[in-house]
């Protein structure tokens, strides 16, 4: 039995033009953070690829700990090619763990019983998965766009909780190879008979929560009602008036005297979700009521970015005392 701490390496080469397969036979465990390197290389262009085989008990794996194919030794015999690299692991692999594969294009890594819960990353060459692993539903699968390929190489399918090519988060659903029978989404980085299924596709913000999230608002500190700077107005009657949350001031809301009646001029975003209300009433203590007037209030497609007058129907000739307000909901 082998035990790996800290960042270690199983790694293997050969120098003839022939077939060298090394095999590690005993368990294999890997402490906690520990990172463990599994790779081969030929040290000419005429040579084979060694192959790599761990074929004991299995690796058991702890706390924080990765399993990274294809990594290498920072110092390495001069005069390797660093070709395509041949790894296989034919006993369980448990534990949580994350799995990285890092090999040029067609480098292979096979894995025939995968029960690893950690995230699976594939950066280059090929991750073969000759099984299902029914103990990473929770995990996070990312492939590279180019030069890396998830071989599924079962029936049925792998159930991981999101999916990323690239950067880029991919929509709950289930995903195959391209060409394949099965039931699902083509995607060029799968390969082999299995799907994926990815059961957590990216968070969609409402353009409130990503209004907030641009001023890094958090927590309570981020709900509608919230008024972090403290000047008085709320998160959605900031967002909704182009006003600052995080700098205290006032609303984008002005009322001035336009002919014999009083105006409110207010700043509205393109957002289908708020109801503008412009209100009046001739005394602070009594109802307010709606300004009969088009476009107020102002919801739906009709929200469209710019400033806003609504002027009074009542005079100010017969209602000397008069009073508007504007009024938001999300």
């Amino acid at each position: 039995p082998l035990t790996f701490s800290g960042n270690a390496f199983v790694t293997t080469y050969n120098q003839e033009n022939k077939l060298f397969v090394n095999q590690l036979s005993g368990p294999v465990t890997v402490s906690s953070g520990a990172v463990l390197g599994l790779s081969s290389a030929r040290n000419s262009s005429g040579a084979l690829s060694p192959l790599l085989e761990l074929t004991g008990s299995g690796i058991t794996t702890s706390t924080g700990s990765t399993l990274s194919f294809g990594l290498r030794p920072a110092a390495y015999p001069a005069g390797l090619n660093e070709d395509y690299q041949t790894v296989s692991v034919s006993g369980p692999i448990t534990g949580p763990a994350a799995v990285v594969a890092q090999g040029t294009a067609l480098s292979l890594y096979t894995l025939s019983a995968p029960g690893y819960s950690g995230d699976t990353t594939v950066l280059g060459g090929t991750l073969k998965l000759d099984a299902d692993n029914t103990a990473n539903n929770a995990s996070t699968v990312t492939l590279a766009s180019t030069g890396a390929s998830l071989e599924l190489n079962f029936s049925g399918t792998d159930t991981v909780a999101r999916l990323f090519v690239g950067t880029t988060q991919l929509d709950a659903g289930t995903y195959k190879a391209v060409g394949s029978a099965a039931t699902g989404t083509e995607l060029a980085q799968i390969s082999g008979t299995g799907t994926l299924t990815v059961t957590t596709g990216p968070v969609v913000l409402t353009p409130f929560e990503s209004w907030a999230a641009g001023f890094s608002l958090t927590g309570d500190a981020a709900l509608a009602a919230s008024d972090p700077d403290g000047d008085g107005l709320s998160n959605v009657l900031e967002y909704a008036t182009g006003s600052s949350p995080v700098a205290p001031g006032q609303a984008n809301v002005t009322i001035a005297r336009s002919g014999g009646s009083l105006s409110l001029t207010y700043t509205r975003v393109a957002d289908a979700s708020l109801t503008y209300t412009v209100e009046g009433s001739s005394d602070l203590t009594g109802a307010w009521s709606t300004i009969a007037v088009d476009g107020n209030p102002s919801t739906g497609a009709a929200n469209v970015a710019g400033n806003v007058t609504i002027t009074d129907t009542v005079s100010l000739a017969t209602t000397p005392k008069r009073f508007l307000r504007l009024r938001v909901n999300y």
